[in-house]
């Protein structure tokens, strides 16, 4: 895996109300690995462009411009229908900071939020060609141990404003 994505990858940090978004790129970044190290015929393992399906997701669930806040139900059906991808195939984009997880400024967190963002809108190509196999609710604890027991990460967005790995 860190062949593949070229670093060890130690989560994204948030630094606004994008928890939504950076859970599914700890959660994207996670399926990736698993399926690297387990599947039959593993694809290659890739950090994730969170910031696409976040802005996307905010789009769906009727949210337009710059934000903060979406759903995770809304987020895993954005992810089946508009896909993801690595950062790898977008040189362009800005880099993250990498001194406590990977994070984007906040006002490219802002301008991610926006699903008609150009810098959203001009991959809803790519991220077609990506999309999520499944997902599914989980409604209780025993549900979560099933997933993470059958190498299915949870996409676990929090109102409490996660940082840094700790709840505040």
């Amino acid at each position: 895996v860190v062949a593949d994505i070229g670093r060890e990858f130690n989560g994204f940090r948030q630094l606004t109300g994008s928890c939504v978004g950076v859970s599914a790129g700890n959660a994207i970044c996670t399926l990736s690995a698993i399926q690297r190290t387990l599947a039959e015929s593993p694809t290659k393992a890739f950090i994730p462009w969170w910031g696409f399906p976040y802005g996307r997701t905010r789009w769906n669930q009727g949210d337009r411009g710059q934000g903060e806040g979406a759903v995770v139900s809304i987020m895993a059906r954005t992810l089946k229908e508009g896909g993801v991808f690595g950062i790898d195939e977008i040189p362009d984009e800005p880099p993250f900071d990498d001194s406590d997880g990977l994070a984007l400024t906040r006002k490219q967190e802002f301008a991610y939020s926006d699903g008609a963002y150009p810098g959203n809108t001009k991959y809803l190509d790519l991220g077609k060609k990506h999309p999520l196999g499944t997902a599914a609710p989980l409604t209780s604890i025993q549900d979560v141990k099933k997933a993470i027991i059958n190498g299915y990460p949870v996409n676990n967005g929090c109102s409490m404003y996660p940082a840094g790995g700790r709840m505040s």
